[in-house]
């Protein structure tokens, strides 16, 4: 019997030379890699400390009480920094922390120049705390008073600086709400003090009557519109009056002042205008 012949198998011819080529580009690719790498933060280091980048004008807008040094001190701003570094939104986010500040506007004007514009908190009255602090017409509590500043403003007292995290400054925010009312609606004067209790309510003085008038909380529009008449009927006894109550529904309660040579009050008897319960 004849045998068959087992054909050797061949084995396949291996592509050297696309495998090479292949190779060639893998190692090119990570050769590229690599050196960028190593070479994208020293380009990016020797681009941000080039002298073309760096700040030489620094525009602000809008100041009146902070001076430029101290918005440029406050946002860590100076002139001959990289303006990479004065990133808009970081640096309005700095500024907006200072306590007088309501709004700011960052602009880059590549190579070299930034803008700032700001707008800043008006003073509505002044907050005896722990020193003197202005506060705006939506009760936010602003930088402590200079010697420079003006204090020909209302005062707001009863409250603590430790109460400003808390209940104090809803209690604040209602305080001037009630000078922002009378100044619409002249309060029978201008107001010098308003005096604030979380129990008893606002306590109002005006300027120019040593009178207390006590008004509570709420309905603030009808209890001044009474007060006001009653202080008109005693127009030019101002000095007598101790305080008005406006608490009570439809009356002011009329508390006179002491005075060592009035029998009346000695005897316990007090005086009555009409119109008005005492």
């Amino acid at each position: 019997m004849k045998r068959r012949r087992r054909r050797a198998r061949r084995m396949p011819a291996i592509a050297w030379k696309p495998l090479a080529i292949g190779l060639g580009l893998l190692g090119s690719s990570l050769a590229i890699i690599a050196g960028t790498w190593w070479a994208a933060p020293r380009a990016w280091r020797a681009i941000h400390d080039h002298p073309y980048f760096a700040i030489r004008q620094i525009t602000v807008r809008g100041n009146s009480r902070l001076s430029r040094a101290q918005l440029l001190g406050w946002a860590g701003l100076h002139a001959g920094s990289s303006i990479w570094d004065a990133s808009p939104d970081p640096v309005r986010a700095r500024l907006l922390e200072h306590a007088d500040l309501a709004d700011a506007d960052v602009r880059r004007d590549f190579p070299h120049r930034l803008v700032i514009s700001v707008h800043e908190r008006n003073p509505l009255a002044i907050a005896v705390l722990d020193d003197l602090y202005y506060v705006d017409r939506g009760g936010h509590l602003m930088d402590r008073l200079r010697d420079s500043d003006s204090r020909d403003l209302p005062l707001i007292t009863g409250l603590s600086m430790a109460e400003m995290n808390g209940r104090g400054l809803l209690l604040l925010q209602r305080a001037t709400r009630l000078i922002r009312l009378c100044l619409r609606e002249g309060c029978g004067d201008s107001v010098s003090e308003v005096n604030v209790d979380a129990d008893r309510g606002v306590t109002i003085i005006p300027l120019h009557r040593p009178v207390a008038i006590l008004l509570g909380w709420g309905d603030w529009r009808t209890k001044l519109a009474r007060t006001t008449r009653v202080l008109a009927a005693w127009e030019g006894q101002e000095s007598r009056l101790a305080q008005l109550d406006a608490t009570f529904a439809n009356q002011v309660i009329v508390r006179l002042r002491q005075q060592p040579d009035d029998k009346s009050h000695k005897h316990g008897q007090r005086e009555t205008k009409p119109g008005v319960r005492t």
